[in-house]
């Protein structure tokens, strides 16, 4: 049988021409094929026949093409320009002929790549061919060799992803957080080619970066109706952020600050931020992050639109940072303009003043400016040495001279004169407050929600029993074929759906879970584990009960979790897992990330915490697994984009009031006060409580009475 295949594959091979990159010779095909079959052979990956079957119909398309191109092919070495001609002279050949004819140009193309980098040539047009030229290079002068990855490892290798898209790949300049741009730094020092790899890259957020593209121009002209315009704490001019340690030492240690300053003033009245076991401090963490937007506000200067007027939705008041000062939540034309502002951020398509809507944001801002100026425990109230200083200039700081000397009598109606110091600051900022609440009850009765925290799950709500998808995402997460590169992740986020479907606490508690928090109880009928916090560990301490939280785990979960923590959970951080180990960790967290964190922490809390760090990190990260989670195995039937932990307090409590009528069990369920659950977790309608009330009264108006 002399077919094509075979005399290819018997031919005598042929010698292999010096394809020199920089000569100006042509390549011709036979060069390029006798190339194509040398590297193919010495890989020892494909057998001859393949080569064979490859060469001819490869040989087939070369045919085809136009006497310019059969006498120089050193077009199809040069990239994806060669791609469109072989899609189109493979259209009409079945689907295996057609990948092997891809195949073949891609590894000619990949080999011609290896034989310049053995001529020193420049051959980096991107990220993975610098790849492979490094890796190459690194094996010739190596005696331990390195594997060389296809595209795929190297994508979820440098990226830690399992899919790119290839015209990102091929950037010339790639944009990474900076986590990955470690991870690629360390894999180019493992390959001894430093910069090869990182050249292709910029770090976003890093300030000594600069790399502007059409498309960065364009989306950000995109983005300007709804631009990131926050003045970042680290940015902060030294005197803005001693007037924020100071609040912030103000209510968490008010004891502290009134000996510090030498100040007296009632601290049994004053709602404090609690500090958690960790030293995190949330309620300061969110009040920080509306600072952050309240002052990059204030830097904001006048936009005009297209009909020559002030777009007030993207304005502010232009100050500069030695202006920014906490007295400005005393201004009222301040106050006045910023809360326009939110009105309109939360509205679409409005830029006027007075158009928009009331809105939750609305209400934090002023809580915040009533909690500043609180005449027995606000900071501007108490702190009249940096605020009221009537015998020195203006500054951003001192708002003397916008304190007058006649105060409106609120018992008799009548204006009286003021005249000692101590006493005019202080009615000043009752005024300010004072016009606040009031702006405050407005907002209670016309507030529009702008963002629902249950809006995720809004279809599974109105199920007469929302609580059924919970075994669905049980069954559902069980029958996931394990993966043996992924067997530890898999196991963790199996055992985070187990547990947190039927124990419902907030995230935060599965971020700082360590061994001592699921303890393993021995019994009689079979093993089981047990989830303890102390009550020290729970947020709004002051309304529940004085015990610690105990809750038994079903006893089938106790194989998954024995395994997790004798095998899993050791694999993947190396060592066994020890008494203070995060137990949702799968994997260790990068050192840049948990640096990244605590001085994020330190701007927050004062306190550099390693441990407050780690918690957040793996808080995060469970918070994004449930999201994962649940689109992939629920969108579907009940036609949610996925949702997080914190929905399923609202899925059980909803569940418990709508078929038990128990406000009490779901508040225990929770472990929260049942005027939270009241005001935030219950579902169900008044026409619901009134059609299961006639139920209930039917029900006991036909029972009989028994004598």
């Amino acid at each position: 049988m002399n077919t094509p295949e075979c005399q290819e594959k018997n031919s005598p091979p042929a010698e292999v021409p010096k394809i020199d990159p920089r000569s100006v010779a042509p390549i011709t095909a036979a060069d390029l094929i006798n190339f194509y079959q040398q590297t193919a052979e010495k890989k020892g990956e494909i057998t001859k026949k393949t080569i064979g079957n490859v060469i001819y119909r490869f040989r087939s398309i070369l045919q085809d093409l136009d006497a310019s191109h059969s006498e120089d092919c050193k077009w199809l070495l040069t990239g994806r320009s060669c791609l469109p001609v072989i899609w189109k002279l493979t259209k009409g050949l079945n689907k295996r002929a057609a990948y092997d004819i891809k195949s073949a140009v891609l590894q000619m193309q990949k080999a011609f790549i290896l034989r310049k980098a053995d001529l020193k040539a420049d051959a980096q047009r991107n990220i993975f061919e610098a790849y492979l030229v490094a890796n190459y290079r690194y094996n010739q002068t190596h005696e331990i060799q390195k594997k060389q990855m296809g595209v795929v490892e190297f994508v979820k290798a440098a990226f830690n992803a399992t899919g790119m898209p290839r015209k990102r790949l091929h950037a010339p300049i790639i944009g990474v957080a900076s986590k990955t741009w470690f991870r690629i730094k360390d894999l180019e020092q493992s390959l001894a080619a430093p910069g090869a790899l990182t050249k292709f890259l910029y770090r976003k957020g890093d300030d000594s970066v600069q790399y502007r593209t059409e498309y960065g121009d364009k989306a950000s002209q995109l983005k300007q109706g709804k631009n990131h315009y926050a003045f970042k704490f680290q940015n902060w001019p030294e005197p803005l952020k001693e007037e924020w340690k100071a609040f912030f030492l103000l209510k968490t240690q008010p004891e502290k600050a009134s000996l510090l300053w030498n100040k007296l003033f009632k601290t049994d009245d004053m709602q404090t931020w609690r500090l958690t076991s960790d030293k995190g401090c949330p309620s300061g963490t969110t009040i920080l992050r509306g600072l952050e937007t309240f002052f990059g506000w204030c830097k904001l200067g006048k936009i005009i639109d297209e009909h020559g007027q002030i777009d007030h939705r993207r304005s502010g008041p232009g100050l500069i940072d030695t202006e920014l000062s906490l007295a400005l939540f005393a201004i009222p034309t301040i106050m006045d303009d910023y809360l326009d502002f939110r009105r309109l951020r939360g509205t679409q398509d409005k830029t006027r003043k007075g158009e928009g809507d009331w809105n939750h944001s609305c209400s934090l801002t002023i809580e915040l400016a009533t909690t500043l100026l609180s005449p027995r425990t606000g900071l501007i109230a108490i702190r009249d040495d940096w605020y009221f200083q009537p015998n020195q200039p203006p500054s951003a700081r001192n708002i003397a001279h916008t304190v007058g000397t006649e105060f409106l009598d609120d018992f008799t109606n009548e204006v009286l004169e003021v005249t000692s110091p101590r006493k005019r600051w202080l009615l000043h900022c009752k005024n300010r407050r004072d016009r606040l609440d009031g702006l405050r009850d407005r907002l209670d009765k016309t507030k529009v929600q702008t963002r629902k925290t249950d809006g995720s799950v809004q279809e599974i709500l109105k199920l007469r029993n929302p609580s059924q998808v919970l075994p669905e995402l049980r069954q559902a997460l069980a029958r996931v074929p394990i993966s043996p590169s992924l067997e530890v992740h898999q196991f963790r986020d199996r055992i985070l759906i187990e547990i947190i479907t039927r124990i419902p606490l907030r995230i935060t508690h599965f971020g700082f879970m360590r061994p001592r928090h699921l303890v393993k109880m021995p019994d009689r009928k079979g093993d089981y584990y047990q989830v303890n916090f102390e009550k020290g560990e729970f947020k709004n301490t002051r309304f529940l009960r004085q015990t610690g939280f105990e809750a038994n785990l079903p006893a089938g979960l106790t194989p998954l979790i024995d395994r997790y923590l004798n095998e899993l959970w050791p694999k993947g951080h190396g060592r066994p897992i020890g008494p203070n180990d995060r137990i949702m960790l799968a994997e260790p967290l990068s050192e840049r990330a948990i640096e990244r964190q605590m001085e994020l922490n330190e701007a927050v809390t004062g306190n550099k915490d390693q441990e407050a760090a780690i918690t957040i990190l793996t808080t995060k990260t469970c918070q994004q697994k449930i999201r994962d989670i649940t689109k992939r195995l629920l969108s579907e039937k009940y036609h949610t984009p996925g949702f997080g932990p914190h929905a399923f307090r609202h899925i059980i409590a909803t569940t418990i009031i709508r078929i038990y009528g128990n406000y009490n069990k779901a508040a225990a369920l929770l472990w929260d006060a049942v005027a939270t659950v009241l005001r935030n977790y219950s579902h169900v309608s008044k026409n619901e409580e009134l059609a299961d009330a006639f139920v209930l009264m039917e029900e006991v108006s036909s029972a009989k009475v028994i004598k």
